[in-house]
């Protein structure tokens, strides 16, 4: 169900946590179909990681947004094909998961938002720099 964990710093985009889930079954699936590349993380592309998929995605939603457009933001689920992408933001942190096989999006949101409210409960207020001071229990908040 769930690839990646990612929370992205919202004006520079730049990974500040990020957890992998890699399940046996889908690195079978990539070596069958050719991509048995060790070092690709599950990018769109060979050799992009999910987060250089996501942003991709991201920033095409977000050209499609604005003026005249009847949306004001990027949908908060982006899906390229081969991922999907389920994400939301608070405090200038996006949080993101990666989904690879059929999963109902309520749930991943649930989860997101589980994280997101035990860093509440661990560091009062989200931010970056209070991720970054304490990094090894975010990291270990799983």
């Amino acid at each position: 169900m769930l690839r990646s964990f990612h929370v992205l710093i919202g004006s520079s985009k730049r990974p500040l946590l990020e957890k992998y889930w890699v399940e046996r079954e889908d690195h079978q699936e990539e070596e069958e179909e050719g991509g048995g590349d060790k070092r690709d993380l599950g990018g769109i592309l060979p050799g992009l990681t999910p987060v250089d998929s996501f942003l991709e995605l991201y920033e095409a939603a977000s050209n499609n947004t604005g003026p005249g457009s009847s949306q004001t933001r990027p949908d908060t689920i982006l899906n390229s094909g081969r991922q999907t992408f389920v994400h939301f933001s608070r405090e200038g942190l996006l949080y993101v998961a990666e989904v690879r096989k059929e999963a109902s999006p309520l749930v991943v949101f649930e989860l997101l938002y589980s994280v997101y409210h035990v860093f509440v409960e661990y560091f009062e207020e989200v931010t970056e720099v209070a991720l970054k001071d304490n990094f090894v229990t975010a990291y270990m908040v799983r």
